[in-house]
């Protein structure tokens, strides 16, 4: 069933409600002791993160902002937190599989945080400066 609903998912337009679903699967997936089907849904939480990146370096239009800020580095932050919950530090695995090497260290930072017990937005990086 949950496999079934892996692959309804993969033809969302709307690729942060993919994410947000995906997570949802792999969470009840690995509720149930269906590691396979929580594996699947994180490798398609990947993929969509990967998907993201193309956009983002696309090119003829690649994103300017921070890689920070990038949809693709968000993707793979929240399919890194997903693991990390779920996995521990098999999540490491997610992070091998990134193919530029600042969004990997960030998501080794998310993955170091998770690991430790401390929140996500304790671990969100940034290099602006507050606004005064």
């Amino acid at each position: 069933m949950l496999h079934r609903s892996l692959a309804l998912l993969d033809g969302g337009k709307d690729s942060n409600a993919r994410l947000n679903a995906l997570r949802e699967v792999a969470k009840l997936a690995h509720s149930v002791n269906d590691d396979e089907a929580a594996w699947a849904a994180i490798r398609r939480m990947s993929d969509t993160a990967l998907a993201k990146y193309k956009l983002d370096t696309d090119a003829e239009n690649p994103k300017t902002g921070l890689v920070d800020d990038w949809p693709a580095t968000n993707a793979w932050r929240w399919t890194v937190i997903t693991a990390a919950e779920l996995f521990g530090v098999a999540a490491e695995s997610v992070v091998l599989k990134i193919p530029d090497a600042n969004i990997a260290l960030l998501a080794r930072i998310e993955l170091a945080q998770k690991l430790l017990g401390r929140s996500h937005e304790a671990s969100m990086t940034s290099l602006r400066t507050p606004k005064k």
